[in-house]
């Protein structure tokens, strides 16, 4: 749908990140974190390379999820920023573990931390949202990929990057 490549690039630090907005089919149960029913939606998928100046040469030394090395790296660039405050949120928006309730309290409750699934389902049972009951079914955390829909705006913030 919409592919493009962005390149940050500084003295010593280089990160190209590939960003995709795709049309794709959920999986089953077919749903989104509201428990809608699912079948289609547009997905974000950013991946970065990273590379060290060495030898007045760019050396390949890590790629991914490297959101946490553009924050770093590229800490005066708005648009870099920008982009990291995006990835974060947004990556991958189709494989979600959690329902709207779950994926809240997760996000604050690993705010300051690195996320871990069982420290997670843990930390979701001693508040009760472990598992969500609704009246035509009941969800578990992790047990299927559930969707969060890109909100318009996003869509159109990720493609107004170049």
């Amino acid at each position: 749908m919409n592919n493009k490549k962005i390149a940050f690039i500084g003295e010593q630090w280089k990160i190209v990140l590939a960003i995709e907005l795709r049309e794709k089919e959920s999986v089953s149960p077919h749903l989104d974190i509201d428990f809608n029913s699912c079948i289609q939606y547009t997905e974000l998928s950013i991946c970065g390379t990273l590379y060290e100046k060495v030898n007045h040469h760019w050396r390949d030394v890590g790629g991914g999820q490297i959101t946490s090395d553009l924050k770093k790296y590229f800490a005066d660039d708005t648009k870099a920023q920008e982009i990291a405050e995006v990835w974060d949120r947004w990556h991958l928006n189709g494989m979600k573990a959690g329902c709207r309730e779950q994926d809240e309290f997760v996000r604050k409750h690993f705010a300051d931390k690195r996320y871990d699934y069982t420290k997670a389902c843990d930390a979701l049972e001693a508040v009760g949202l472990y598992t969500v009951k609704r009246p035509v079914l009941e969800y578990k955390y992790g047990h299927a990929w559930l969707v969060e829909r890109l909100p318009d705006a996003i869509i159109t913030q990720v493609e107004s990057w170049s």
